[in-house]
């Protein structure tokens, strides 16, 4: 009997040695930036370093590794052969793009490897950085050991809550396919933190024009696809709630925004009477169509409208090539209160 326990004990410590021998091999990507043509910064974290919760660490337990190529394959190769390991990048979290290298290259060259590489097609969120694109992944957070999940989650929360228009690989795809043109949040690092500064624009994968902050609120709204919004009327906060847009034409260069939305006022002690929320009202719609129009001033179309209209009105696609330059928009909001909230 002592012996059977004796090769029972044997078996389990050479089992559970394998799993670690196999993890102290690999090296798990969870961020990528494009400086320059190329130039890739790499946000990587090894396995064996990560012992413990994550949450529990009080420095990130990622490094940044610098790799170059003549493209971003060649790159990655490069740093696969550098590192020495096993290296995944199904983990993937973001990819950063430089400023400088959109305003120079087709981000299409940057994103066309991960858009055809299964191991990169997980939900990677896209971005651009305005400076130098590693420094968001160098951030150190108090929240979270890695610094690209931490970003990742501050586009998630700034689309929810209408301060950004998010894209990942498969808008990208999409952009590439002709459906729309891509609009990625723009972000700097200020004091080591990362910040939302606005929405780069883009043609055909170039950089064409940004939005400010505040043109970013207009056009996540515009796109319907945020839960809350956050937004201040005449000194007073207003929680927006239960979001909707709806867009129609009066013909194939006309259209129409009407947005809708139940208006909480966060301050204690303060009503919204009619006269308040009309003017609220008519300060978002006056924001949604100052976005849309420097978009379409750009020649960008982030929300496929050309697109949309071509079909509507039975037109050949490449009358929608010429469709920004002719388009006219009339934006409506409805703001109907709710019970007030309290700061």
């Amino acid at each position: 009997m002592k012996r059977f326990l004796c090769i029972l004990l044997l078996i389990s410590l050479l089992c559970g040695c394998r799993p670690q021998t196999a993890v102290g091999k690999q090296v798990i990507v969870t961020g990528i930036a494009v400086n320059d043509r190329f130039t890739l910064s790499i946000q990587a974290v090894e396995a064996l370093k990560t012992a413990g919760s994550l949450a529990e660490q009080s420095n990130n337990a990622t490094a940044v590794y610098t790799a170059n190529g003549a493209s971003v394959a060649a790159a990655l190769q490069g740093f696969l052969n550098e590192a020495g390991k096993r290296t995944y990048i199904l983990h993937n979290k973001i990819i950063v793009l430089g400023w400088d290298f959109c305003r120079q290259n087709s981000v299409f060259e940057a994103l066309e490897y991960f858009m055809r590489n299964h191991e990169g097609r997980a939900p990677v969120e896209l971005l651009v950085c305005r400076g130098d694109a590693a420094a968001l992944l160098s951030i150190t957070t108090g929240s979270d050991a890695i610094p690209a999940e931490y970003v990742a989650e501050q586009l998630r929360e700034g689309e929810r809550y209408a301060r950004c228009v998010t894209a990942q690989l498969l808008d990208a795809e999409r952009a590439y396919s002709g459906m729309y043109d891509l609009a990625l949040p723009l972000m700097s690092v200020e004091n080591g933190t990362p910040k939302l500064q606005g929405t780069a624009l883009f043609c055909d994968g170039r950089l064409v024009g940004e939005l400010s902050a505040d043109e970013s609120v207009g056009l996540a709204l515009a796109a319907g696809e945020s839960d809350y919004c956050l937004y201040t009327a005449g000194g007073v906060s207003l929680r927006l709630e239960r979001i909707r847009t709806t867009v129609s034409w009066d013909d194939e260069t006309h259209c129409r925004v009407a947005v809708s939305a139940v208006a909480r006022v966060l301050e204690k002690n303060t009503y919204a009477d009619a006269a308040f929320l009309q003017n609220a009202e008519q300060q978002l719609a006056a924001q949604i169509t100052t976005a849309l129009n420097t978009a379409a001033r750009c020649g960008s179309d982030p929300l496929g409208l050309a697109r949309r209209a071509a079909a509507q009105f039975s037109r050949p696609q490449e009358v929608t090539d010429a469709w920004l330059s002719q388009a006219a928009f009339s934006v409506s909001v409805a703001l109907a209160q709710t019970d007030q909230g309290f700061l």
